[in-house]
C-alpha cells in the first residue's frame, strides 16, 4: 500500500513498485491501483467516497544480467508475421511462446518447443498480438504484430 499526501489537485501521484524475487513471471497478472481523496486507508475490495478504482495487466518479465565477460552464446533472433501466423527463428532453441491480445489476455501458451524455429497459426483479425519467445538461455525476445 501507498500513502502519499499533500498532492494537489491537477498533479501526479508516482511509485515505485518492485515484485518479490518469486512472483510469478510471464502471465498476465492484475493490478489495482485505488485512488482515494481524503487519505482513508483502503484494501483491494474498498470503493472509495471521492476517488476511483482501476485494474492494469500487468506482466511481470525476468531479466538476465549479464557480465561484460560472460561468454555465453550471442543469438540472432526475430519474430515476424507470415501470411496468417506467428514465425519465430533463432540460432537457439525455443523453449516457449506466448501469445498475448491487446487487452493482455493469454491465447496461446506453447512450451517444450525445443527447436530452432517455429511457426504457430493465428486466426485473429484487425488486431494487435504481444509475441514472446522464451529461448533456452532463459531470455526472453518480445515482439508486437499486426493482424
Amino acid at each position: 500500500m501507498l500513502n502519499q499526501s499533500g498532492v494537489s489537485s491537477g498533479s501526479f501521484a508516482t511509485a515505485s513498485v518492485t515484485p518479490p524475487a518469486s512472483a510469478v513471471a510471464n502471465i498476465p497478472l492484475r493490478m489495482r491501483v485505488i485512488g482515494e481523496f481524503n487519505g482513508t486507508a483502503v484494501t483491494a475490495c474498498y470503493t472509495p467516497k471521492y476517488g476511483q478504482v482501476e485494474d492494469y495487466s500487468v506482466i511481470i518479465e525476468r531479466q538476465n544480467l549479464l557480465s561484460a565477460d560472460n561468454t555465453a552464446k550471442k543469438n540472432n533472433t526475430e519474430i515476424i508475421k507470415d501470411d496468417q501466423s506467428v514465425l519465430i527463428k533463432s540460432d537457439l532453441k525455443i523453449s516457449s511462446l506466448h501469445i498475448y491480445d491487446a487487452s493482455g489476455r493469454l491465447l496461446i501458451n506453447r512450451t517444450e518447443i525445443k527447436s530452432s524455429e517455429f511457426r504457430f497459426p493465428v486466426n485473429e483479425k484487425n488486431t494487435v498480438l504481444t509475441v514472446k519467445a522464451v529461448l533456452e538461455n532463459g531470455k526472453i525476445i518480445s515482439k508486437k504484430l499486426k493482424f
